[in-house]
């Protein structure tokens, strides 16, 4: 799905997280995923959510990597917005929106 999410986004986020947390790294990344996505498929992550996922895992994994190792964790997820921008349309796509008037 290139830049703007999907596989490419979410095997970048597992490929991370494996480097801080190892095998268990799989089923963390898709629990905190589905949290951001309110249950949507994880592999299905696009770019706009990378501030929400990261606030979660440096929430959550400082319990038991520490607060120094759980926020070096962080800034590497939101180092993949550079590759994966988030989407700046709106959800509705502008739908019923006026559009800009000339003065």
């Amino acid at each position: 799905m290139g830049a703007e999410g999907g596989l490419g986004l979410y095997d970048d986020i597992l490929s991370i997280a494996r480097n801080y947390m190892g095998p268990a790294a799989e089923e963390y990344v898709r629990r905190r995923i589905r949290i951001v996505q309110r249950g949507e498929q994880p592999e299905s992550i696009t770019g706009d959510r990378l501030d929400r996922l990261a606030a979660g895992i440096e929430m959550t994994a400082k319990v038991y990597m520490g607060p120094a190792k759980a926020a070096t964790f962080r800034d590497a997820v939101l180092r993949l917005s550079e590759r994966y921008p988030p989407d700046e349309r709106p959800a509705d796509g502008g739908a019923g929106r006026l559009p800009p008037t000339r003065g």
